[in-house]
This record gives structure tokens, C-alpha cells and sequence, in this order.
């Protein structure tokens, strides 16, 4: 393909980040399990990615958080995005039957939310051994580069296969950690999101400009918590306008948290999730394993 450096990353959220981990997965060919703690912006380097319009490279994206209960709804999806006709295979291997080979043109094959198929007791059977072991024959093809996305390495997180634990995640991927958004990217995406009349009048308040960015930057989920603060800044009312820009960013901070705290029905389900975990890894004599998901289990009940 061109020079990666010839590529437009003035949309991009992280530019640096983005153009040099496309340099590894396209110029280098290395498959990447990409680590990031929710609200962070792993889906949003996907979309830049894809608005980079790499030449000669086909991207297929799938989210696993929305298909770990539907292998047959993942199948179908990349069915429909590497435009193939017929019936669905019911392999994902021999969804990539004619895309294989050196002269075939380099696929980009990105799972966001991989972890959605590890450490799940509950997802579709049909992510079996098969599943896994086609996954890391796919990476290994020529003109295949695969994408992760995870919370954790992925290695640090088990497979269930039929209610049972098996063993971690065995696709061989190159661990890189999605780094920290600094405060001249918070600023960059704070211009493309705001309203461009009032954007204008904060950044003409140096103090509020900056105490925005300093609620993001260095924050938890600061992707999140910036899309959050630039849509209530874009949907003041006029009265809202009026009031003192600290009072109103102390007021949508406190609406975020209550938004991102965990339920006491989803830190029951989480329980009970990491309990069944507890149970499978008693089974198995294995008390390091054990430990492990207890800890899981407090971890979960806690809502952590």
C-alpha cells in the first residue's frame, strides 16, 4: 500500500496511536490484542481506522459484545460485510474460503469486545475449540491481519467451551495497551464535538476551557466522560447558558457517575456469573484456579 505517512489522521482521536498501529498491523502483518479499560476509545480507533480509507485493504468489524449469544448472527455479519453470496457457512474459517492467499486482497479482521467470548460461561456453545482454532489459522494466513479488542490480555482470561472451563484464550496475538488520552487530545476532540457559536465563547474562558479538559483527561473513561460533557454542552437551553460554567460541569460529572455506577441488579447478575465461575473451577481440583475466580466473584459483587 502507499506510504502510511501520506494518510489523512486529522480526524483521528489518538493520531500518533492510530497511524502506528497501522503501521503493525498492515505494514508489519502483526495481529494485535488491544488493551483498554472501558470508556477509553478501543471502538473509536476502529472507526478511525476505517475513516483512514487504507488502499487495497478490505476492514471487516464485528462487535462480539452484541454476538456472543448468536454465532449464527456473527457468521452472518462478516457474511454480509465481505459481500458474499449463498448460504452462510456454518465455520467461520470457510467464510474466508476465497479470500485467502498472497494474491488475495490483505483483510483487516477486527473483534471489538473480544473478551465478550472469554471468561462468559453463558455465550453461544458454538464459540467452540473449532471457533478458537479457526480464529488463530485465519491470523496465520498471508493476507489476514487480526484486531482485538479487550479490557484484560486476553491470555489472562478463560474459555469456557460447554459450561466448562477449558483453558485461556490460545490465539497468538501481540499485546499492545492503548495509551492515555493527553490533555491536547482532549482539546482536539472537545473542537470537533462542540457546537462551533459557544465552543468559541469557552475557549475565549480560559479558565472554564481549561477546567473542561482537566475533567476529562485525567479521569476514568475519559472518552466516554468527553462525549457525555460535549453533548450536554451542545444541548443547553438558553437559561442554561446563563448559569456559571462550574456550577453546570459539576452538575452533567454527577449525572455521568450516576449513568456508569453499576445497578444492584447488574452487580447481582455479575455475582452470579462469577459464582457459577467458582463453582466450574472448584471442579476441576485446581485451588489457584479457584482463588482466582473468587476473587473474581468479590471483584464482581462489589461492582468493580
Amino acid at each position: 500500500m502507499e506510504n502510511i505517512k501520506d494518510l489523512k489522521f486529522d480526524h483521528c482521536l489518538r493520531p500518533e496511536f492510530t497511524q502506528a498501529i497501522i503501521g503493525q498491523l498492515v505494514s508489519q502483518r502483526a495481529s494485535v490484542n488491544l488493551i483498554g479499560d472501558p470508556g477509553t476509545g478501543k471502538a473509536r480507533l476502529l472507526e478511525d481506522i476505517q475513516k483512514c480509507h487504507l488502499p487495497d485493504v478490505r476492514m471487516v468489524c464485528v462487535d462480539l459484545k452484541t454476538y456472543a449469544m448468536s454465532y449464527t448472527g456473527f457468521l452472518r455479519e462478516i457474511h454480509g460485510q465481505l459481500g458474499l453470496e449463498g448460504a452462510v457457512p456454518d465455520r467461520l474459517d470457510r467464510l474466508f474460503e476465497g479470500q485467502k492467499g498472497k494474491e488475495s486482497q490483505p483483510i483487516l479482521f477486527c473483534l471489538d469486545n473480544y473478551d465478550a467470548l472469554l471468561g462468559n460461561v453463558s455465550k453461544d456453545d458454538k464459540y467452540n475449540v473449532d471457533f478458537f482454532d479457526d480464529l488463530n489459522y485465519l491470523k496465520n494466513q498471508d493476507n489476514v491481519v487480526l484486531l482485538c479488542t479487550t479490557s484484560r490480555q486476553h491470555t489472562s482470561l478463560p474459555v469456557y467451551i460447554a459450561g466448562e472451563s477449558y483453558r485461556n484464550s490460545w490465539v497468538t496475538l501481540t499485546p499492545v495497551s492503548l495509551p492515555a488520552l493527553t490533555r491536547n487530545q482532549t482539546a482536539a476532540e472537545l473542537q470537533r464535538r462542540l457546537n462551533p457559536a459557544p465552543a468559541k465563547e469557552l475557549t475565549a474562558a480560559p479558565a472554564d476551557w481549561e477546567r473542561l479538559g482537566k475533567s476529562i483527561y485525567n479521569r476514568s473513561m475519559p472518552y466516554a466522560r468527553l462525549c457525555f460533557l460535549a453533548d450536554q454542552f451542545n444541548m443547553q437551553t438558553d437559561e442554561e447558558i446563563k448559569k456559571p460554567f462550574k456550577k453546570q460541569l459539576k452538575q452533567w460529572q454527577k449525572e455521568f457517575k450516576r449513568l456508569h455506577k453499576n445497578s444492584w441488579k447488574k452487580r447481582l447478575h455479575n455475582a452470579k456469573t462469577a459464582a457459577r465461575a467458582v463453582i466450574i473451577a472448584s471442579g476441576l481440583n485446581n485451588f489457584k484456579k479457584f482463588f482466582q475466580y473468587l476473587i473474581e466473584f468479590i471483584k464482581a459483587w462489589r461492582g468493580k
